[in-house]
């Protein structure tokens, strides 16, 4: 497993505080992702620090089997007044973990 992100070289969406405080989870959830038997290519997971919530991809690069690189990404979310739920926003993300067998 290798840390991909750099806390001083984060995005405008995440401070530094709140990615220690979200870490443990996301890594968590990555480790369970690659341990574990599923063939699913890609997981999403919402994690919420205070009141703001976002988003962590999980995905396998090779197409589900966990043979080769996996990444988990963590991105921000926006709120969708019109239809009062949260969007990802893609256009900003941070790149947690990697893995490769």
């Amino acid at each position: 497993m290798e840390k991909e992100y750099d806390l001083n070289s984060l995005p405008d969406f995440i401070t530094k505080d709140k990615l220690n405080e979200l870490l443990p989870e996301a890594l968590e959830r990555f480790e369970g992702f690659v341990l574990g038997e599923g063939s699913e290519e890609e997981e999403c997971f919402e994690i919420w620090v205070g009141d703001e919530a976002f988003v962590l991809s999980v995905w396998d690069e090779e197409g589900g089997d966990r043979s080769g690189r996996c990444s988990a990404s963590l991105y921000r979310t926006i709120k969708n007044n019109l239809w009062e739920w949260r969007e990802t926003d893609s256009s900003q993300y941070v790149t947690l973990f990697s893995w490769s067998k």
